[in-house]
């Protein structure tokens, strides 16, 4: 019976005719079943059909909603007594009896059929009756290890010592892995860091990571593994905050295979690669052109667009043609009716960040938001919340206006949060992104915007108050902070310069002087002997796009924040030394001390005496 219900399982189900033989037979099977059940006497017994019933999305009697089928008999009668027939002598199926029933729960999440079965049984029982039954022994095979891992992070179950436990049983055998099963392995601890906050030990994610790149380096080496394996596993490396060097043969063996990737593959890996922070630009570069020349996005879904605009806006990878650009306006429309919340958030982010407006695209995205925050607006996460409102306050006060509706839609969600919620209803980082976003409010005309956040009102206690609070704190702790090497090699220089030019002409060198009014601070303040208090920032690497024609343009974020500083001080005295100005033009080679100074003297419109 067993084996007649596994075949059923396998049988293709491509046609509407080859489904519905499927069900008949599975109907037949299961009513024969049923009347075996107070037969059984071991977990085998009931999870071969169990996890045959799960693969074919057969959950019992659709007039029932799963009530009464085989599914639920099974797992009542592995729920009963206990779960003794789960605590029963350990024998070499067991592990791969485990495996299926955990498989099984996790697929029956999938569908409202599946989530009726699960409520017939208490859940968490089952699953620690289980969990004590793998933890007595260390004889788990590792494709055991693997799926139970997978179903773990799929339920989203919290089983510390299990999980611990199955990761170096699975170390102990890793090379008797498949690459799959490390890859699915790496993924699930992704997944349960992510969603249960469940951290592998350092050592065993090193030792996954370690076997994964050592048979890279064997003959075969990158011919035993498919795509999805180095999607999956640098996926899970990404959402563990896993940064190492070992990864660097993953990541140039993922780039090789990037042609050969689904969409949705090929997004996760280039997303997870930004997030790990391990590959040049060339590689980001390589995969554009992928999308770009080989149509591998047409007709993807809006999250693939997403992940990739995400992904190179983490690694500040502005395309140098307009070419990816076009062809994501051209899915405007799917984007405008298929995005989630959180797509649009980051889709919005990023477009931001690379300083790249599209007003079809824009609209599309804002559009979406907006219909999708009249919906259900608890769906959208805070930091969805406030990196939406950034990104079009980084655009700028016309985007600002434009989509004015979204914008105060946004502004009241996020004010009835903190009112509702209090101080932590928001971080500090979100309510200092609200803080800039009110900035840029008070260059959009009518001001009508800008009192959404009560911005007349100045008392304590106030949102708008929690805001200006939140930006003092943040800058006064980054202005504590060590500086740059180029921002300090600049202040120094101003101090020698001042030195140099006697008494009088520099009156003052001041290193990072927080402007209280807009919640930033200014590198160095140099006072004139004129009078003149003028601002000095030097323009680093990470200020700038990492990808050449666009290597010399400021990013969304420092563009805001010199939107934000230059007022203070007006055009004249709000100045700029740019990395590339300030070195010498061989690369490595530094500007003689002379030469810096004579820069900075001239920059200041100063003469020497």
């Amino acid at each position: 019976m067993n084996r007649a219900i596994s075949y059923a399982n396998k049988l293709a189900s491509a046609s509407p005719e080859d489904a519905a033989l499927r069900k008949r037979i599975f109907d037949a099977l299961s009513g024969a079943y049923l009347q075996l059940l107070p037969r059984l006497r071991t977990a085998p017994d009931c999870t071969i059909p169990l996890y045959a019933c799960s693969r074919a999305k057969y959950w019992g009697p659709a007039s029932t909603g799963g009530k009464g089928g085989l599914a639920v008999a099974l797992l009542q009668r592995l729920s009963e007594k206990e779960c003794a027939l789960l605590w029963g002598e350990w024998k070499e199926q067991s592990d791969q009896s485990h495996s299926n029933l955990w498989l099984a729960l996790a697929e029956a999440l999938k569908s409202a059929e599946g989530r009726q079965v699960l409520s017939s049984i208490d859940l968490p029982r089952l699953l620690e009756a289980s969990a004590v039954g793998l933890l007595s022994t260390r004889e788990l095979a590792p494709q055991a290890c693997s799926n139970i891992l997978l179903a773990c992070a799929r339920l989203k179950w919290r089983n510390d010592r299990l999980a611990h436990h199955l990761t170096e049983c699975l170390l102990e055998q890793g090379h008797k892995a498949k690459n799959q099963e490390l890859a699915n392995a790496v993924y699930a601890l992704g997944e349960l860091a992510e969603d249960v906050r469940h951290m592998p030990r350092p050592e065993d994610l090193q030792g996954l990571v370690q076997e994964a790149t050592a048979r890279l380096a064997s003959p075969r080496g990158a011919s035993t593994f498919i795509p999805l394996d180095y999607a999956n596993m640098l996926l899970g490396c990404a959402k563990l905050g896993f940064k190492d060097s070992a990864l660097e043969p993953l990541v140039v063996a993922a780039g090789q295979a990037v042609h050969h990737m689904s969409a949705q593959e090929f997004a996760n890996t280039v997303w997870a690669v930004a997030k790990t922070g391990l590959a040049d630009q060339g590689w980001y570069a390589s995969a554009v052109k992928v999308v770009e020349q080989a149509g591998l996005f047409a007709a993807t879904s809006p999250q693939n667009w997403s992940n990739l605009w995400y992904a190179l806006a983490v690694v500040r990878h502005r395309p140098a043609s307009g070419r990816l650009l076009g062809l994501t306006v051209n899915a405007a429309g799917a984007l405008r009716q298929g995005a989630d919340y959180q797509t649009c958030a980051n889709s919005l982010w990023a477009l931001a960040n690379l300083r790249l407006y599209d007003e079809r695209l824009v609209d599309a995205l804002a559009g979406r938001l907006g219909e999708l925050l009249g919906q259900d607006s608890k769906q959208l996460t805070e930091q969805g919340l406030c990196n939406s409102l950034w990104a079009l306050a980084v655009m700028g006060p016309g985007v600002l206006s434009r989509y004015s509706g979204l914008v105060e839609g946004l502004l009241r969600e996020a004010e009835r949060r903190w009112m509702e919620g209090g101080r932590s209803s928001l971080n500090r980082e979100q309510l200092v992104q609200l803080w800039q976003t009110q900035l840029e409010l008070a260059n959009v005309g009518g001001g009508e915007l800008q009192r959404v956040l009560g911005a007349a009102e100045r008392r304590e206690g106030s949102f708008l108050s929690a805001l200006r609070m939140a930006a003092s704190s943040r800058i006064h702790l980054l202005a504590s902070l060590k500086p740059s090497p180029l921002e300090d090699e600049v202040a120094s220089a101003l101090e020698k310069l001042q030195r140099r030019m006697g008494p009088g002409a520099i009156v003052s060198v001041q290193r990072r002087v927080v402007v209280e009014e807009v919640g930033r601070f200014v590198q160095v303040l140099v006072e004139l002997g004129s009078g003149r208090r003028v601002a000095v920032e030097p323009i680093a690497l990470h200020d700038v796009y990492a990808t050449p024609p666009h290597d010399r343009m400021l990013t969304g974020s420092v563009q805001l924040r010199n939107r934000h500083l230059e007022p203070c001080f007006g055009a004249t005295d709000f100045l700029s030394a740019p990395y590339w100005e300030w070195e010498a033009p061989l690369p490595g080679a530094p500007k003689a001390e002379d030469e810096q100074l004579d820069y900075l003297s001239r920059l200041l419109g100063l003469r020497e005496a």
